[in-house]
């Protein structure tokens, strides 16, 4: 499930971890059989925001970050999904979030992506499967 840094021979260290963060929450996805196209490679994310008018042409193939936004326009692109973005302006906003968290986790299961500048983290909430998980339409990023 998960996807790393200085996987698949692209050096995205110092950059590339919001789009791992990106193939970690499709992979999911796919892994549940919500979508059935492979992990969108860190060209085909830009690409999306550029067709999407969200960057510019040299934007594709560059070393340039990505967030939160950027992720939510390529699920809704590129898979049809929506998500929910909770802005925080600390850490601590983040820890009031716990309860919305643990109920997202309870109720969508989906992964979560945590960001703030020049980080980004992606949290998956792990269950024994007994059957397949429901998805409801929206994934937190």
């Amino acid at each position: 499930l998960g996807i790393f840094v200085l996987q698949d021979g692209i050096d995205d260290s110092g950059w590339g971890c919001a789009y791992r963060s990106f193939q970690t929450i499709w992979s999911w996805f796919v892994l549940q059989g919500y979508i059935d196209k492979p992990v969108p490679t860190h060209r085909e994310i830009q690409q999306n925001l550029h067709d999407c008018g969200d960057k510019d042409a040299k934007f594709v193939g560059s070393r340039q970050w990505i967030g939160s936004i950027e992720l939510g326009y390529c699920l809704a692109n590129m898979a049809g999904i929506d998500s929910r973005i909770i802005t925080t302006n600390s850490g601590k906003e983040v820890a009031e979030n716990a309860r919305q968290l643990t109920l997202h986790f309870k109720i969508y299961g989906t992964p979560v992506m945590i960001g703030e500048l020049c980080l980004h983290l992606c949290f998956v909430f792990l269950k024994k499967k007994e059957r397949r998980m429901e998805y409801h339409g929206i994934c937190y990023l």
